[in-house]
């Protein structure tokens, strides 16, 4: 029934329709869904599309070494830094270049960028 479903709204979407789809299971959402609504305390705190709003948001990063003390990567834009067995992951927002210029003065073994789901965004905005 939930496939016959989804099929009806992309169906309907296709022919114009503008379809609000409210859930919890944000997978669903960002496979349904061109544009999402973020609402907090009954009030939409924030509209846009979906790709925007993940290109635009935060980036999860990685990073890892031998000599990595977490210490350096405590600035403006930077969120749930969490420190781990010669390792540091965190969330950043803000201008790419400063953080790829800052790890690019350590010695690492690994680094991994990615987007956040769209669950992650989510929840930022609740923290």
């Amino acid at each position: 029934m939930q496939q016959k479903f989804f099929h009806l709204i992309r169906e309907e979407n296709n022919n114009g329709a503008t379809v609000f789809f409210s859930s919890h299971i944000l997978g669903e959402v960002q496979k349904m869904c061109n544009r999402v609504s973020i609402i907090k305390d009954g009030s939409i705190i924030n509209t846009q599309d979906i790709k925007t709003l993940q290109r635009e948001n935060y980036k999860k990063i990685y990073i890892v070494s031998q000599n990595l003390d977490g210490e350096s990567f405590q600035f403006d834009g930077v969120t749930n830094l969490q420190k781990e067995n010669g390792a540091v992951r965190f969330f950043y927002k803000g201008d790419i270049n400063r953080i790829t210029r800052l790890i690019s003065e350590k010695e690492v073994t690994d680094v991994t960028i990615e987007e956040p789901t769209l669950e992650e965004i989510f929840m930022h905005y609740y923290e």
